[in-house]
């Protein structure tokens, strides 16, 4: 934004114009930095979108598909450092087929933007946003791998504007192994190629932002870096609302298929249906596909099946005599859709609306409005539209006689859901057979009614202040439960906050507030005892009095409250120290009055650093005045043999006026993504201030390893043994090829403990840990696989023996 402005120190022929650029070259209007004050600055780069139109020019595979005749900044990095532990997380943007539509004059955005967690191990390490500003390196063998997710979005009409308008088409720059699967219902189609031109460019452009696939890699380098970890598709339809021109975009299917960059997919699908006029989806279809499944017109029998459930939505209208309330929910029901002979995906979901494929597994009707605990009849609303009773099938009787078949095999109900004369075992107490309400407490429903067939419970019984006062609030007064014990509340004279509450047995908890940060200054238990807080001009608590029962001279007096806790938001910005928040409790009660002399006002001190992005950086606890062992970790008090007693110990006693004795946690390492990678030991100090441990302090550590989406994939012990979880399938799970060798999938994981890899370690001092375990225990890893919902149907430990002769199969064990 330069300014100019003409200089009469110049003769007259040579008239002079001088420039003042005020902002030094950056956009007024456009965020540059943030600095929370806490030690974390983030900082953010723009760049013109002209320089990934360069760059996509260069191939004509990359070329973007839409104008955009003029630059867009565009934000290309952010990047943030945390000044107190060093830290740096870098963010990168790439963006692709922006487009400008001329005839409405409107920025659409971009088709693609990709999206990086982080950059180079090279990059990283230069100065980048921050120049002269310093952070911790990271080492090569701790450095993860940038994540990039690319993702693809719709742009509305694309086509010249005298033209004809398209949806556009990115299939060509989908991963080629799993083409889009998804297209709109023929009915749809139809819709859209028989409207009017300026009609059809007005329903596809409510189409505009919404998102069409989005692709998981890891730019690692390695072999397999252009296979994805997942690909997630998604289809956005639309409807015509209120004439010609007036259209509501609605999600209809989304698919996600987890490669985990190998060859054995692992996919999901979920489909919304049967909106209502106020776009509120009913139906809603969720299916699994069983391993192996890589086509919509694959078919599998019912001994590989989809696992696939229906749920329904049912909403309560209100009428034209109340309030204008669409959006409450009268009944939800789901259903399992049982996989039945042969059948591919798109048959099996058409079967959704058939009841012989569909066994029930829940249900819940609400009631609104009407009379206190019972509400109007299914499926009407009042005035208020406030919930005050719902039901939930709990059980139905194909489960519950299939449960309790006689030894026989004939169908049977329990005991205590028979209501004529029923034969009670021995084990059932006679107590228990009186006081066990009918039916166990449940209702029966036939399905003459809104209920499924099957025992049902009551809850969410409500007592409203509408009930009882046309200008009441809303407030829920009181409670029942499926029993019918009830629970009442008492607000405050404003009616805002509860001030008391009765539970069923009579007991009663009460709270009196400080109106000033709305939270309670005095609460009271149901045994009557009193605890008072206080609380500082941001809201946070500051101090904490225990007083006993009121009359009673017990606990804590006004300037000895059991705990204070003190903050310091600006430690910071005024010492360039982390913030911390300080908790002093007192171990005894400044009333009690059987206290050691000597020790009535001792306290214990905790103080808890946090560093800019918010972590936990380090916890600094009191310790013991006199202490034992290593001066640094307290070790060496327990003989390493165990058969060996341990000897004498000649404590250290903190002298008076001496800084109290604390134990500070281990210091903790990041790596480029804000992972921890190594976590030392705790160790002993001196104060509560902060600082950063000493080389002699830092003790033994534990490393992590991590994957580039942040999963650990191997630990290293102090000790120099390790574990590791391979996410796939090794060639050979009993050999040490396994570490490297082994094909990616998400429906197994191996893990190996310290036995299994005791051949691959050694200590710290390179002596090899071979022997730390007999050899029949090494490989032997812990297995499991999932089915398609993501539980554990199978696990196996592999448990070796010694071999009487070569080629004895290994004897694991394995559970279903």
């Amino acid at each position: 934004m330069p300014c100019a402005w003409p200089t009469c120190s110049a003769p007259a022929s040579n008239d002079t114009l001088l420039f003042l650029d005020i902002t030094g070259g950056r956009k007024p209007y456009l965020l540059h930095e943030m600095n929370n004050h806490m030690g974390a600055i983030t900082r953010v780069q723009y760049e013109p979108s002209t320089r990934f139109y360069l760059e996509d020019q260069k191939r004509p595979e990359t070329r973007w598909q839409t104008p955009l005749p003029m630059p867009v900044l565009v934000v290309s990095r952010t990047e943030v450092i945390d000044e107190i532990s060093g830290g740096k997380l870098t963010t990168e943007y790439s963006y692709h087929h922006g487009y400008w539509d001329g005839a409405e004059r409107e920025f659409r955005g971009f088709g693609r933007v990709d999206q990086r967690d982080t950059e180079t191990f090279g990059d990283y390490h230069a100065g980048g946003l921050h120049p002269g500003k310093t952070f911790e390196p990271v080492e090569l063998k701790m450095f993860t791998p940038p994540l990039e997710t690319r993702s693809w979005f719709h742009l509305g009409p694309v086509g010249n504007e005298f033209g004809d308008w398209q949806e556009p088409d990115y299939s060509r720059e989908y991963w080629s192994g799993d083409p889009a699967m998804f297209e709109r219902p023929a009915a749809m189609r139809d819709f859209l190629k028989n409207l009017p031109r300026r009609v059809k460019r007005d329903a596809l452009r409510t189409l505009r932002g919404s998102i069409l696939r989005t692709e998981l890699y890891a730019r690692d380098g390695s072999e397999r870096e252009d296979r994805p970890y997942t690909v997630t598709e998604s289809l956005t339809g639309l409807r015509e609302e209120a004439g010609p021109g007036r259209d509501d975009p609605f999600a209809m299917a989304q698919r996600t298929t987890q490669w985990e960059r190998g060859d054995d997919p692992m996919t999901q699908f979920s489909f919304t249906e049967d909106y209502d006029e106020y776009g509120q989806p009913a139906t809603a279809i969720a299916i699994a596909c069983p391993r192996t499944w890589r086509r919509p017109d694959n078919i599998f029998p019912e001994s590989r099946p989809f696992l696939a459930t229906v749920s329904r939505t049912e909403f309560a209208y209100s009428t034209g005599e109340t309030p204008y309330l669409k959006n409450r929910t009268a009944k939800t029901t789901a259903w399992e859709l049982k996989h039945k002979g042969d059948l591919a995906l798109y048959d099996l979901k058409a079967k959704a609306g058939d009841p012989s494929f569909l066994e029930i597994t829940a249900q819940n009707i609400s009631y609104y409005d009407g009379e206190a605990f019972t509400g109007l009849p299914y499926g009407q609303i009042g005035n208020f539209g406030a919930a005050v009773r719902s039901e939930s099938l709990i059980i139905t009787e194909d489960i519950l006689r299939e449960a309790w078949k006689t030894e026989a095999g004939d169908p049977g109900d329990p005991v205590w859901l028979q209501t004529a004369n029923p034969a009670w075992p021995e084990e059932y107490p006679q107590a228990f057979r009186e006081q066990l309400p009918p039916l166990a407490g449940y209702t029966f429903y036939d399905d003459t009614g809104p209920q499924a067939r099957g025992y049902w419970v009551e809850g969410g019984k409500t007592l409203l202040d509408v009930h009882q006062s046309p200008n009441g609030r809303g407030l829920p007064l009181a409670m029942r439960d499926a029993l019918d014990r009830e629970t009442t509340v008492e607000y405050d004279r404003y009616q805002l906050l509860p001030e008391k509450v009765t539970d069923p047995l009579g007991l009663t908890q009460r709270a009196w507030y400080d109106y000033r940060v709305l939270q309670p200054y005095q609460a009271e238990d149901a045994n009557d005892n009193r605890s008072r807080f206080t609380f500082s001009p941001l809201g946070l608590a500051t101090a904490f009095f225990v007083n006993g029962k009121e009359g009673e001279t017990v606990g804590d007096t006004p300037d000895k409250p059991s705990r204070r806790l003190e903050y310091d938001f600006f430690a910071f910005m005024e010492r360039r120290e982390p913030v911390y928040a300080r908790s002093i409790a007192r171990e005894y009660h400044a009333l009690d009055t059987d206290v050691p002399a000597g020790h009535a006002d001792d306290t214990i001190t905790t103080v808890e650093y946090s560093d800019g992005f918010g972590r936990l950086v380090q916890t600094r606890v009191q310790a013991e005045d006199v202490l034992f062992g290593d001066e640094n970790f307290g070790t060496g008090l327990m003989p390493t043999d165990i058969s060996q007693k341990p000897g004498a110990s000649i404590g250290r006693v903190r002298q008076p006026g001496e800084a109290d004795n604390v134990v500070v946690s281990g210091w903790k390492i990041y790596n480029n993504k804000g992972l921890v990678v190594q976590q030392y030991e705790p160790y002993c100090d001196k104060g509560f201030g902060y600082a950063t441990p000493e080389d002699y302090q830092l003790g033994q550590k534990a490393e992590m390893y991590y994957d580039p989406r942040g999963q650990v994939i191997r630990t290293v012990n102090p000790d120099g043994s390790e574990q590791r979880v391979i996410y796939g399938i090794p060639n050979d799970p009993m050999t040490s090829d396994a570490m490297t060798h082994f094909t990616p999938s998400p429906w197994e994981a191996y893990t190996y403990d310290a036995n299994d890899l005791a051949p691959l370690c050694t200590s710290p001092a390179g002596a090899p840990l071979n022997d730390r375990a007999p050899q029949e225990h090494h490989f032997t890893p812990a297995s499991i696989e999932i089915d398609a919902l993501g539980r554990t149907i199978k696990a196996v430990q592999r448990n070796r023996k010694l071999r009487e002769e070569p080629g004895d199969p290994l004897p694991p064990l394995e559970e279903y």
